[in-house]
């Protein structure tokens, strides 16, 4: 068969087109037209057409050239599941006979194995079952609990049930009881203290009692030294408000005192103030007038050159209090003007 397939072997397949008409191509169509336009379109459109074309030719050869290697394919896998069959004929009562076999020797295996761990947890929930009767403990008393010890120790142990775990049950039991007997020691030391504690608490309210009693008589004695000294404390309070108030009122004198003082000096520095200020109006008033009639002195000095005859009139008046002149009035005999002047 190997010389066969080796009769089959292809040579070298030759197709239309070949690698170097695809690279022709390739650099044919290598920059992507402008679809948007009208000739890019009908470019994109003949590009396409061509590559089909040859696409579609080798597809074609692709079926031609594999008829042959098909058929063959074909007989090979006949005559490959024929030959299976047979062999699978011979060798199929073996191999269901060997897994029968095997089935049953597992399934024995198992179930051994099954026996031995519900043996094991027989035996770990026998040796388990002593601890429980230390959480049992904890609501016994000491007699109930004396009692529990004695029944575990009167036990014997079945060295053909525990068989390999015989010793460690042993120190389990063991543990156990020293557990236990240390427990009811803790127990009743407990019960003689609450024994004791019951006497001494007895003891202990007598005492509180008489301590009570006592406490009454000093109680009622600093009752009365309280009273005693809340009133002479309420008296001493009462002269202290009297003497505060009388401070008080001699401080409220003098504040007005001191007031009243300063209201007289700021009097006194106000009407000073006063005369002063009036004592200056008068002293620029005068200065002002005499600097009106000095400055009306030169305006006349400076008139008297132009003038060859004239009657005059001058009429002056002024203000002494504003310092200010209100007109002159002045008649020429060649020519005449009057001036309304506020100097």
């Amino acid at each position: 068969m190997e010389q066969e397939l080796q009769k089959k072997t292809l040579g070298v397949i030759e197709y239309n087109p070949t690698n170097a008409s695809i690279a022709v191509l390739a650099e044919k169509y290598k920059d992507l037209p402008d679809i948007k336009t009208k000739g890019g379109y009908e470019a994109a459109k003949v590009c396409i057409r061509e590559i089909t074309t040859l696409r579609t030719g080798v597809e074609k050869k692709r079926k031609e050239l594999k008829a042959d290697s098909m058929a063959y394919g074909k007989k090979v896998d006949e005559e490959a599941k024929r030959i299976t069959a047979n062999l699978k004929a011979i060798e199929q009562p073996v191999r269901d006979l060997k897994e029968e076999h095997d089935n049953r020797i597992e399934t024995e295996k198992q179930a051994a194995i099954d026996t031995e761990n519900a043996r094991v947890e027989g035996i770990r929930e026998a040796i388990d079952s002593y601890k429980k009767h230390i959480g049992w403990s904890q609501d016994y008393d000491a007699k109930k609990l004396s009692e529990v010890i004695n029944i575990i120790k009167a036990e014997d142990l079945d060295e053909v049930f525990f068989e390999e775990f015989y010793v460690d049950a042993l120190r389990e039991r063991n543990s156990v009881i020293m557990t236990l007997e240390s427990n009811l020691k803790t127990l009743v030391d407990q019960e003689a203290e609450k024994l004791q504690i019951e006497s001494d608490r007895k003891e202990l309210d007598e005492l509180r009692e008489k301590q009570r009693e006592a406490q009454w008589d000093i109680d009622q004695k600093n009752e009365a030294i309280r009273v005693e000294q809340a009133e002479a404390q309420a008296k001493i309070d009462a002269e202290a408000k009297i003497v505060k108030e009388e401070a008080a009122k001699v401080e409220a004198e003098k504040a007005r005192l001191k007031r009243e003082a300063a209201e007289i000096e700021f009097k006194k520095a106000e009407e000073a103030a006063a005369i002063e200020t009036k004592k200056h109006e008068e002293e620029c008033a005068q200065k002002n007038k005499e600097i009106q009639g000095e400055r009306f002195r030169e305006m006349v000095d400076f008139l008297n050159p132009y003038i060859e005859s004239f009657e005059t009139r001058m009429l002056m008046s002024t203000d002494i209090a504003d310092g200010k002149m209100s007109y002159v009035d002045i008649n020429w005999s060649k020519q005449s003007f009057d001036t309304d002047t506020g100097i």
